[in-house]
């Protein structure tokens, strides 16, 4: 990346498979880790950033798009920092919370979304067995709303990125490939730039 691009990575608490639940619910989706996300996000402000590119994966997503409320308060706002572009890749999120609410609330502050999804990804698979819903970075091709009527459906203005045909640097689980695989690496790089 250039030098006037810097890169600030945001940590949550996390877990494992045995602490999905608490890691959802307490770590990704808890009060406190949306109000340091919001912080976290001021403090880049305050400190001059004018662009941030958000790039949220799996259970980061749930963070992101959780704390949706507490972004717009940053990043929403005439005449402030933007969001430059939105990367959800692998979402850990539900299918439909985001068709029917934070894809909007997303586009009210980012003109760029992206999306990366993959029908075979296990830990994904998991989830939706887990939560009994789909899940966002699993079914790349749901999105979309209507469809009931003679206008056929209304299909979200978004990038999707389906990598479920990738076989270069990927795992059997096919969840976090974006950090080996060197053209999802160049994509992404593409994205930032280019937007």
């Amino acid at each position: 990346l250039p030098p006037n691009i810097k890169v600030f990575v945001f940590g949550w608490p996390a877990g494992q498979v045995l602490s999905y639940f608490q890691a959802a619910g307490v770590g990704a989706q808890g009060e406190g880790t949306k109000e340091m996300f919001a912080e976290f996000l001021r403090s880049l402000v305050a400190a001059g950033v004018k662009q941030v590119h958000i790039l949220a994966h799996s259970m980061g997503a749930k963070v992101f798009l959780g704390a949706l409320e507490q972004v717009k308060s940053v990043l929403g706002s005439p005449g402030g920092a933007r969001m430059a572009t939105c990367v959800l890749m692998n979402p850990d999120a539900f299918l439909d919370s985001f068709v029917e609410g934070w894809y909007d609330e997303i586009r009210s502050m980012c003109d760029h979304v992206t999306l990366y999804a993959d029908c075979g990804d296990g830990a994904l698979f998991w989830s939706e067995v887990v939560n009994g819903k789909k899940a966002l970075g699993k079914n790349p091709f749901d999105l979309k709303r209507g469809g009931d009527d003679e206008e056929g459906p209304v299909w979200l203005d978004m990038d999707v990125i389906d990598t479920t045909f990738m076989d270069a640097n990927v795992h059997a689980i096919r969840h976090n490939y974006f950090n080996l695989n060197r053209w999802v690496v160049d994509d992404l790089r593409e994205i930032i730039l280019t937007r």
